[in-house]
């Protein structure tokens, strides 16, 4: 809970005022939301690469592992655009995102009263960004790694099956 006290010019008080703790409040759905987009869409392709290798094309819902190399490649690519753009102009993008994140001004807080800001500056975002762009990047080209692994194996058991006939 975001319900802390302590002494702010030798006077005890609570630390975050109701808007701080209503946006972090609304911070935390966030999360939640993106956290269980990313489980769900995880355990998809690796059901789907899996029952994919098991099964070949004959199967009906056959994802080619080209159509998820793809999806990498869009993913990478909007991650260079958004990491492109912030550091054009990290400000703006963060506007943006807010803008479009949450369905109030909670998010707009002044750095000369309010202390999640003074706690958790702009410079503390940026990096935090550029960490999140660092580790989609990195499990994107992991899935993309898998994904030409899966091709390689089916294509060598496609050889083998046409070989032996």
């Amino acid at each position: 809970p975001l319900n802390v006290t302590t002494k702010i010019f030798g006077e005890e008080r609570i630390l975050f005022n109701n808007r701080e703790v209503t946006h972090m409040r609304d911070v935390k759905k966030l999360i939640h939301l993106v956290y269980s987009v990313m489980i769900i869409s995880g355990a998809y392709v690796i059901c789907m690469i899996t029952w994919s290798c098991i099964s070949g094309p004959i199967f009906r819902f056959y994802i080619r592992p080209t159509i998820i190399i793809y999806g990498c490649g869009l993913t990478i690519l909007s991650v260079v655009i958004l990491g492109f753009l912030s550091l054009m102009g990290f400000d703006e993008v963060f506007v943006i995102f807010h803008k479009m994140s949450f369905g109030n001004d909670l998010w707009i807080l002044d750095p000369r009263t309010d202390y999640l800001i003074m706690l958790f500056p702009l410079g503390f975002w940026f990096d935090i960004t550029m960490k999140i762009a660092m580790i989609s990047v990195i499990t994107s080209l992991a899935i993309t790694a898998a994904s030409v692994s899966t091709q390689i194996i089916a294509s060598a058991q496609n050889k083998g099956r046409k070989s032996s006939k």
